[in-house]
């Protein structure tokens, strides 16, 4: 979602894809976010980067957020 909304891929700074994976697997909150960025369309990219499973919105939920419609 974040690449389809900047058009970079997220960790840009990383040119190393292995780099790029230990640092999702490290972090709790997913990428950076831009600054420039709505608050709508900031709580809708972090529910997606939500770690725990259980508690990441599931596809519909996602369509219904404000951002989308």
């Amino acid at each position: 979602m974040l690449e389809m909304y900047t058009g970079n891929h997220p960790w840009p700074d990383m040119d190393n894809g292995w780099a790029a994976i230990f640092a999702i697997a490290r972090t709790q909150s997913g990428p950076p976010l831009p600054s420039n960025i709505s608050d709508m369309a900031r709580d809708f990219l972090q529910r997606t980067f939500e770690p725990e499973p259980q508690n990441r919105p599931t596809c519909t939920q996602l369509l219904q957020h404000p951002f989308v419609n």
